[in-house]
Formats: C-alpha cells, sequence, structure tokens
C-alpha cells in the first residue's frame, strides 16, 4: 500500500509541474496513461520497447497528455 501511495504522489506532484499547454486544435484535452507493468523479459517478438514507444508517439499527435510509466 506504502508503494502504491508513493506512486500515486510523485505522478500527482510530477503533474503538478506543469503549467499551462498551448494545445493543438484537433488535439483533446485527455490525459492518456499507458503503463507496463512486470514485464521481466517478456518484451521481444512483436511486443518490444520500440512499438510501445511508436504507440505513445501516435497517441501524442492526437491527446495533449501522454504518460508512459513502468511498474
Amino acid at each position: 500500500m506504502k508503494k502504491f501511495l508513493t506512486a500515486l504522489l510523485t505522478v500527482a506532484m510530477l503533474f503538478s509541474t506543469f503549467g499551462a499547454t498551448t494545445v493543438k486544435a484537433d488535439q483533446s484535452d485527455d490525459i492518456v496513461v499507458l503503463y507496463t507493468n512486470d514485464v521481466h523479459t517478456y518484451i521481444d517478438g512483436t511486443l518490444s520497447y520500440d512499438v510501445i514507444a511508436a504507440i505513445k508517439a501516435e497517441l501524442e499527435t492526437q491527446y495533449a497528455h501522454v504518460l508512459l510509466v513502468d511498474a
């Protein structure tokens, strides 16, 4: 439970450091959170860190706020 609260507070502090940002007219104000959890050595084959980075980059063209976290 302590680890969860620590992570939650860390994310909250991170978001509080962002000021007003300029959003393109075609971008949504929604917040997208992408996460990986317990991947250890599983990232291989068709699912790789490059693929995850490409997914994040694509979402950043559609949304103003995209966060990628790894547990």
